[in-house]
């Protein structure tokens, strides 16, 4: 399982192989059927993996189990990842009130177990940001946003033209 892990954050930073990445997931899965952390942890990078490569119906199933079995071990950083998840896939499939429920959840679960838990916490509430300033920019992008995003966009197009 640890190996497993190394190859798919490789896979899911460059962005290849996702194919294999998958086979590997899926075997590694059905090696570890029952109920454990090492389980859970798979679900979770195959639930990016899916993601990445554009499967959201794959993802989707694989974050319900992943979600219901962190839930039964009482796993707290996957369960609230795996929220943010599922958020995140509602957005891809533009639907951003079932996401905006589910970065909620994600928030509120995290919140009742901060004390065990603080990373769960900071995720949620760190992906929740992002969700909601990706989407207010891709469709109601205000003046303020839209000024300061132009304003990055001319520095790093400076910096990275500077460069050569």
């Amino acid at each position: 399982m640890r190996l497993f892990a190394a190859v798919i954050r490789y896979i899911e930073v460059r962005g290849v192989y996702f194919t294999y990445g998958q086979n590997m997931a899926t075997d590694f899965l059905a090696q570890e059927p029952g109920h454990s952390v090492a389980r859970v942890r798979t679900l979770v990078m195959s639930v990016i993996l899916a993601r990445n490569h554009g499967d959201l119906a794959k993802a989707r199933l694989l974050a319900e189990e992943c979600l219901a079995l962190a839930r039964e071990l009482d796993d707290t950083l996957s369960a609230a990842s795996t929220l943010t998840f599922m958020a995140s896939l509602s957005l891809l499939e533009n639907d951003p009130q079932q996401a905006i429920a589910l970065d909620k959840e994600a928030i509120v679960y995290a919140r009742s177990r901060a004390e065990r838990e603080p990373r769960a916490l900071y995720i949620a509430l760190f992906n929740w940001g992002i969700a909601t300033v990706r989407w207010a920019i891709i469709n109601r992008p205000s003046p303020f946003l839209r000024k300061h995003c132009q304003t990055f966009n001319a520095r790093v197009t400076l910096h990275s033209t500077a460069a050569f």
